[in-house]
């Protein structure tokens, strides 16, 4: 039967609101694409403003500053003395930026930034420094004040590359009882540094 002008006017209605309705979803999964990942601005103005967020690295936060290098130190103590055992890091030729007096450990060479502050001061006259085969030192000497540290360096921190020299330490009620290796002619053997070179007290 013929249609009457209302219906065919419906349907026409219809027809256009469909062809709307898929334009307007095509439009919308084009703009989804790879152009809208979010980038952050770089607080500093530098090259990485426009790196994807989801790619971009963390900054780096290094102890020493950026580059530096941080030697291990080991140490162990008897009340009346201490020494302190330095790792000597990959690709440093020697020691010989390294420093002990008063109260500050020092080694400033090449990359090595080592800078420590000790609890307490050190007799000045009894500090003495070996190596073993090169790859690490050995710094024994008396304490000015004979007492128990309660840790090596000052202040309530404790810095990252210190660490307790577990083969020589003795707690402080058992050292009481025992002459610690460095008391009088100090025997770097019995420390464990059999065949230590030594060269040259420290000022």
């Amino acid at each position: 039967p013929p249609r009457s002008a209302s219906s065919v006017a419906l349907l026409v209605a219809l027809a256009v609101l469909v062809e709307s309705s898929g334009a307007a979803a095509a439009g919308a999964a084009r703009g989804a694409g790879p152009t809208s990942v979010r980038h952050l601005p770089s607080p500093q103005g530098g090259g990485a403003a426009g790196a994807p967020l989801a790619l971009r690295p963390p900054p780096l936060r290094l102890r020493g500053g950026e580059g530096k290098v941080l030697p291990t130190v080991l140490w162990s103590q008897r009340p009346s003395t201490v020494w302190m055992k330095v790792d000597k890091p990959a690709g440093v030729e020697s020691f010989s930026g390294l420093t002990c007096e008063g109260t500050k450990l020092v080694w400033k060479e090449g990359a090595v930034d080592l800078d420590l502050e000790l609890h307490a001061p050190l007799d000045p006259s009894s500090i003495r420094l070996v190596h073993d085969e090169g790859r690490q030192a050995t710094i024994h000497a008396s304490k000015a004040e004979e007492k128990w540290w309660p840790r090596l360096t000052a202040g309530a921190g404790k810095p990252i590359n210190v660490k307790v020299d577990w083969s020589t330490w003795r707690d402080e009620d058992e050292a009481e009882d025992e002459e610690a290796p460095g008391d009088g002619d100090f025997n770097f053997n019995d420390a464990g540094l059999g065949g230590a070179d030594q060269f040259g007290d420290m000022p």
